[in-house]
């Protein structure tokens, strides 16, 4: 399908048209193909499923309770609550990445959830966040705390989305703030595995710094790019290689 669309500064739209044939003293140019995507809940003649029904009801559920939750929350009352939505974590579990797609009720409600697994799954992380701060303490190399930082790289994106006080022992509150939902969540007994993540951060980009590419180091390089990771910076200033290569390019 052809759309003429008439703007006079080509900022703000005047009209559109549908033009199956379209005849003109003006020679005109098809400047855009536009890709239109619809589902198949968004269809008139879409019918759901029993099994639709109830995903509908408890992800409006959940989103009604997410609206009116007094904040802060504190983040074992969250964790337990949302637990109770085990049918709905458990289709999504079970259910194709890709059919989702095909629901604009699947697509929204797979990813509200994604984000609610990526804040619950802090709980997961108290062990190892407790045994990396004692593994940092006592590295006292640039080695050792390279290693450290390899060997727990997993986590470093798992703060992604949350605004950290400065100081978790004067304010034990973070805000986690995504397209489809924002909390204010009461941390208290989990202030060190923000702690271990601020580590995380905050030697990483010590490292990125330190070992930023030179001058020389994009003049040599091919087409004047290099990769945006830790192991390919430390590769440019030939140091830790061995370490780069026991690793791999994860950063």
């Amino acid at each position: 399908m052809d759309l003429y669309i008439e703007s006079k500064d080509g900022i703000l739209v005047e009209d559109i048209y549908v033009c199956y044939q379209l005849t003109n003293v003006i020679d005109l140019e098809k400047l855009h193909d536009l890709g239109f995507s619809i589902c198949l809940d968004e269809e008139l003649a879409f019918r759901p499923s029993t099994e639709y029904l109830m995903v509908k009801a408890q992800y409006e559920l959940l989103g009604f309770e997410l609206e009116h939750f007094k904040t802060p929350i504190k983040f074992d009352k969250l964790f337990n609550w949302y637990d109770g939505f085990r049918y709905l974590r458990n289709f999504f579990d079970g259910l194709d990445p890709f059919s989702s797609l095909d629901y604009k009720l699947f697509d929204d409600a797979s990813r509200l959830l994604g984000k609610l697994d990526r804040i619950v799954s802090i709980k997961t992380i108290t062990e190892n966040a407790l045994e990396a701060l004692i593994d940092f303490q006592v590295a006292t190399t640039e080695r050792d705390k390279l290693i450290w930082l390899f060997e727990n790289q997993m986590d470093r994106y798992a703060n992604i989305n949350f605004s950290i006080p400065e100081d978790l022992s004067v304010d034990s509150c973070v805000t986690y703030e995504s397209d489809q939902l924002q909390l204010i969540i009461d941390i208290t007994g989990y202030e060190y595995v923000f702690d271990y993540f601020k580590k995380l951060d905050d030697f990483y980009e010590a490292m990125m710094e330190k070992y930023k590419p030179l001058p020389a180091h994009f003049e040599n390089s091919k087409q004047h790019r290099i990769g945006y990771s830790l192991e390919s910076y430390l590769t440019l200033h030939k140091v830790h290689l061995d370490l780069v290569e026991s690793y791999g390019q994860n950063g």
